[in-house]
């Protein structure tokens, strides 16, 4: 079971398909508390930046900070840094390299298609890809 509690936010979704990438096939659970057992993952917005927290038996164990940039003015924008925030410190916890990278839950040809129409070529991309949701290169 996966206790996760959300602190200056709502994005549930985000959260719980994020944690699902690093812990398959689990019992998630939204919570208020760090629980006294077992793992709790809380995940935090302010105006700066996205903070992820990782508890084990109420033990805070793992931490990373995502700062916010100028383009994070949406609920969309803010959703990702949410969801890049804990990939990453469940990245760097499990020593685990995801492929798609954070990209799930979503429909990365939609993204794509959306960048084509903005006139974005296939190495920029690319390079977003990379560098914004940690997909690998192949």
């Amino acid at each position: 079971m996966i206790q996760y509690m959300l602190t200056g936010h709502f994005f549930n979704y985000e959260v719980q398909t994020t944690i699902q990438v690093f812990y398959p096939n689990r019992n998630y659970f939204l919570c208020d508390v760090v629980q006294q057992t077992g793992i709790t993952i809380e995940s935090i917005l302010t105006d700066a930046e996205a903070i992820g927290c990782l508890y084990i038996d109420g033990q805070k164990i793992a931490t990373h900070t995502t700062p916010l940039t100028i383009t994070d003015t949406d609920v969309k924008d803010l959703k990702m840094a949410v969801k890049r925030c804990l990939f990453v410190l469940l990245k760097e916890y499990k020593h685990e390299d995801m492929p798609w990278g954070a990209l799930t839950g979503i429909r990365p040809t939609k993204r794509v298609f959306e960048l084509w129409r903005n006139v974005a070529t296939d190495e920029q991309i690319l390079k977003l890809f990379q560098e914004s949701y940690y997909i690998s290169p192949e």
